[in-house]
This record gives structure tokens, sequence and C-alpha cells, in this order.
């Protein structure tokens, strides 16, 4: 007689424990739970957006999202087919969140205690490439960890930043688990492959691997204030009031991420999620280009083409403009955009939000060099830094590249910045408060190079921009027009390494 083998028989246990839960859990945090929403056009859609409706993802004319009783009957009533669906989430958290397999090389998801003490034990096992610092609290007290991965992890250099993070939903905690195996492997590799050796050493690269730890605690979407913190960030849009650094309203992990980036604004970025396989760019909020559109296209090419498992997105390429799949406000990738000039894109790893820990190995391998190439992306531009002529000394300032409205900022300890861009011929323009701006004509960018060009700027008024600048937010007023920008007689064409 055959016998059943014992990973079908366990297969087959797990399907039958899932069948015999609760269609729907409450949220702990929240009364929203998970429904689809049949539209019959695109302007369906909108309308959910103009309605606040807590979208997840949009899959042809099914939208699934999160909604609470009052917003159900309310759709029903606006004629809407809406019905509840399973939260296959919760149950997959009941029967995988910190299971460990009896095989010790295998991944899964860990206790957020074990998260931490990993976390910790980084920087105690590479004290000359890693810190860990907590860079606030979540609503239960949790800490939200941040790690920082460079060659000289005590002193702030003039190099790109590079920032990643993972699970601001916390029913979608794969990225949480992909970000702590990158630590890892950037650590071990460190000093043996030239690859992550290159990465580590020119880069200052910045992880939370972390960013809802109560909502990960718990199998919650929301963190414990029953708040999407993918919708919480100060909304660009029109039918907004918020700027760049607005602060009422958020959550404390919202903040907590706020405050950490604008300290050391990274000039690529992105953050991880599940539920689709798509690589989405800027805008979420709007349909409208952002400057760097070409720009967003190929440095998201540079993680899909890199990840096997984007060959089966429905998107071409496994890329996406955020606002064509579906809008949304208050979300982090168009903050860390507009607010600080970061170039910063969503990563949805997996149709599967909270899939089974046996995946995880291979997801970590499908998305490992997915990860080393978006980073590597950084590289190609034009860095360098912001100098007092006078006393050398480091000027918060901005850059701006002739016909592009995307500026960005110069890193306060040090002058540093890093314009990131196509190969090809720019005119770029350094700028600080009381000091005479200065321009550069017919600067060269290589593919796979930063060209270096360092600003020293007298002191002085600048008539054509006699203020400062902090942000690229549309509702901050610009003071001066960019387009003819002022220009000193030393003027001229740089190449790689010149000073001027």
């Amino acid at each position: 007689m055959e016998t059943i083998p014992l990973k079908i028989k366990r297969d087959v246990l797990i399907v039958l424990i899932i069948l015999c839960l609760p269609c729907q859990a409450l949220s702990a945090f929240s009364d929203r739970t998970p429904h689809e929403i049949r539209i019959s056009a695109h302007g369906g859609l909108e309308r959910l957006v103009r309605l606040g409706t807590d979208i997840d993802r949009v899959s042809g004319l099914a939208v699934s999202a999160y909604l609470s009783p009052s917003e159900f009957k309310n759709l029903i009533s606006m004629g809407y087919s809406v019905r509840p669906v399973p939260d296959r989430e919760i149950t997959a958290y009941k029967l995988y969140y910190g299971r460990k397999s009896k095989a010790a090389t295998d991944l899964y998801y860990p206790l957020y205690s074990e998260l931490s003490d990993r976390i910790t034990q980084f920087a105690t096992s590479y004290p000359a490439l890693c810190r860990v610092e907590s860079i606030g609290q979540s609503v239960e007290g949790r800490e939200i960890w941040a790690v920082t991965v460079t060659g000289n992890p005590d002193t702030r250099e003039p190099e790109p930043a590079v920032t990643l993070i993972a699970t601001l939903h916390g029913n979608e905690p794969v990225g949480t688990v992909l970000l702590m195996e990158l630590t890892e492997h950037l650590l071990e590799n460190h000093g043996t492959d030239p690859r992550v050796t290159a990465l580590v050493n020119h880069h200052e690269i910045r992880i939370v691997p972390l960013a809802n730890p109560d909502g990960y605690a718990s199998g919650d979407r929301y963190n414990a204030q029953g708040t999407d913190l993918n919708r919480n960030f100060p909304d660009p849009s029109p039918n907004s009031a918020d700027y760049f650094d607005s602060i009422d309203g958020r959550a404390p992990e919202t903040l907590a991420l706020m405050a950490w980036i604008m300290d050391r604004p990274a000039a690529v970025s992105l953050n991880l999620h599940t539920g689709f396989l798509v690589v989405n760019y800027p805008y979420d909020f709007t349909l409208d280009t952002a400057p760097d559109d070409i720009l967003f296209q190929h440095m998201s090419l540079a993680y899909a083409a890199n990840c096997p498992d984007m060959a089966a997105s429905v998107y071409a390429n496994g890329i996406v403009r955020g606002a064509e799949w579906y809008v949304i406000e208050g979300g982090l990738q168009d903050w860390a955009t507009l607010g600080k000039g970061e170039l910063h894109v969503t990563v949805e790893l997996s149709n599967e939000k909270y899939p089974a820990p046996q995946t995880l190995s291979a997801l970590w391998n499908a998305n490992r060099d997915a990860l080393l190439a978006y980073m590597e992306t950084s590289d190609t531009g034009i860095g360098g830094r912001i100098l007092d002529r006078a006393s050398g000394e480091p000027l918060s300032g901005w850059i701006h590249i002739e016909g592009n409205s995307h500026d960005v900022f110069s890193e306060r300890q040090t002058g540093f910045f890093m314009r990131v861009l196509r190969p090809g011929t720019y005119t770029i323009t350094a700028y600080a408060e009381n000091h005479v701006s200065k321009s550069v004509r017919d600067l060269s960018v290589v593919q796979g190079e930063t060209t270096i060009c360092d600003f020293l700027l007298e002191k002085g008024s600048d008539p054509d921009h006699p203020g400062t600048k902090e942000t690229n937010w549309p509702r901050i007023e610009a003071v001066a027009d960019h387009s003819e920008p002022a220009r000193s007689e030393e003027d001229s064409g740089c190449f790689i390494g010149c000073v001027l």
C-alpha cells in the first residue's frame, strides 16, 4: 500500500486549517477588512480615490481595498458591486509568524524580538562597517531600527546615500526578510566580493528593514492607531494644504521616517511591498509625468531586468508609472521625491502579500541582484560639494539642472550632493543662501561613472535667487526662475574632477 509523503500531508493540513478559519478576521487596529470592488470604467476608480478609499491594488476592473462597515454600506448605496474577501494575510500570519523551519538555514518571518536581536548583532559583529540606531518608536513602543552600512560608519563622508525601507504595511513582511538578508550579504561579502565592496566603500547605505513594527507583530496592515502609513505622508496633491514638513495628523512611525530621511536625503531610494509584481515609479498622486520620468524608467528597469520574477508582471518590462496603475495620496514615494529631492520607487515583490516561508529563499535569490543593481544607479550622474570659497566650509545649498525642475540638495555636514542623471551633456548650477550662484555648461555624464564637480561659492547676494530653497514641494513658493541661472565669470566647461 502506497503511503502519502510527509510534505503532502503537511500541505493538506495547512489548506484545511485555512479553510476552517473565518473568512474575515477583524483587524487588531482598524475596522477595515479586505473587499473586492468591481468598477465599470476608469472613472469609477477615480471616484473611489476621491472618496478616500484605502485601495490596495488594481487588476483590470477589480479593485482590492480595505473598507470599514460604513464605507462598505456607502459604496453599495452608490451602486458599486462590493464583496468581502477572505483575509488571507491574517491567516498566513497565524500560521507563519515566528515559526522556524527545522532546517536551520531556511528563512522565516522572525518574531519582532528576534529581529531586534539580529539587527543589533550586525553592529556588534561588524563594527568597522555597521551602525545601528533607533530612529523612533512605534505607537506601542517598539523601536524602529535603522542600519547604516558603509566603509567608515562613524564619519559622514562626501558620498551618495542610498535608502531602502520595508514593511510600511505590517501584513506585507517579505521586504523585511529581504532587507535583513541584504544587510548580512553586504557585511559578509565586503572585502571579498568586488561589487559589494565597491557599494559599501563608496556609499552610505541606509536601511530600515521594518517601518511598521506594531503591524508586523500583529499581522495588521495598519499601525496601532489604525493608520495606513503609506497614505500618511504629507500630500502634494492640489486638494491638500500639506507642506513637505507638515506634522499634523502624522503617525509616530511616519514622523520618525520623515526626520530620518530629511537628515540625510538619499540619491536613490526605494520601499518594498507585496501584493503585486511591478516596480512602481513617480508620480502616484497625479498622471502628470515627473521631470525625471525617463530616468525613473531606466532606474526601475535596472531593478526589474535583474529580477526574474518581474517577467510575470502584467505590466510591460515589469514597470509602471504609479498613477497609471492607481492614484494614491500621502505615499512615501512622492513625498521623498518632491519633499527632499530623492529619486524613490516602490517595488511590489510578490503577488502573495504573506507567502509561505518556504518561498522566502527563492524570493531573496530572485531579488538580490536587483537590489544591488538599483543601488548602483546612484553612481551615474554629477556629484561634488558646495563650499564657501573663503572658509572652505560646507554649505546647505541646492543643485539645478537646466531644463529640469527636480533640484537636489547638498548634505549639510559635508556640502556633498549627488545628482543622478542619464548619460548626456548638462548645464548645472549650484546655489546657496547668501552666496552667488555658479554654473557649468557642457558637463558630460557617462554611464556608471560619477562626474565630480565641486563648487566654491562667494558670499554675496544673488539677484536671480535672493533666498533659499530646501524642497521641490509644489506649495513652496519659488523664489527665482531657474531657466536663466546667474553665472560667474569663471563659468566654463568642466570635466571629471573639476573645482569651481
